[in-house]
């Protein structure tokens, strides 16, 4: 990857349960881009859930499986990609983000975080936990977000709320500050 590269990818960042792939899909065809979910892109190509590829070979392997997901896809152009919640855990996966794109972050309060995971049948079946114990969700999402929140606002060039936005606002808002943001 050489650094003059044009920014021109926009990658959408941010806890699980935010609106990622969401808002991912709903931006790509308003930008008629294409649209990668990077956790589903890690599923096809190790062609089982998220949960069982942790749960077989550990979250080391995962982070590794996710680095190199996003070392190929920052070599594409014209993408709307969803990252996985853990991208930012890796100093080198944050330093291609910036690089090649437009980080946005989704951010929504714990409690709506919550919510929705709770409502989210692939919690349970394919997102695992994030904690080694069996620590209630409630804890372990402000566990995490406690610790991730720094790294998700030095990521960020910008942070939108997505607890009480509709859809056609968030996707407005992220057009407008990319549209502002491309060389001439």
């Amino acid at each position: 990857m050489t650094s003059n590269r044009t920014q021109n990818n926009i990658y959408l960042i941010g806890y699980r349960a935010t609106g990622k792939t969401v808002v991912g899909k709903a931006l790509a065809r308003k930008l008629n881009r294409r649209f990668i979910d990077a956790d589903q892109y890690i599923e096809q190509a190790a062609q089982m859930p998220i949960s069982e590829i942790v749960s077989r070979f550990g979250w080391d392997e995962f982070r590794r499986s996710e680095s190199a997901v996003i070392a190929e896809l920052s070599n594409q152009d014209n993408l709307v990609v969803a990252t996985g919640g853990g991208v930012v855990l890796d100093p080198q996966n944050v330093n291609i983000l910036k690089q090649t794109g437009i980080v946005v972050w989704l951010d929504a309060s714990p409690d709506t975080i919550i919510a929705r995971m709770q409502n989210d049948p692939q919690t349970k079946t394919q997102r695992p936990s994030l904690s080694t114990t069996t620590t209630p969700l409630a804890d372990e999402v402000i566990d995490t977000l406690t610790h991730r929140l720094p790294l998700y606002d030095q990521t960020a060039h910008i942070r939108i709320d997505t607890t009480d936005t509709d859809m056609n606002t968030i996707c407005r808002r992220i057009i407008h500050f990319f549209e502002t943001r491309l060389p001439p």
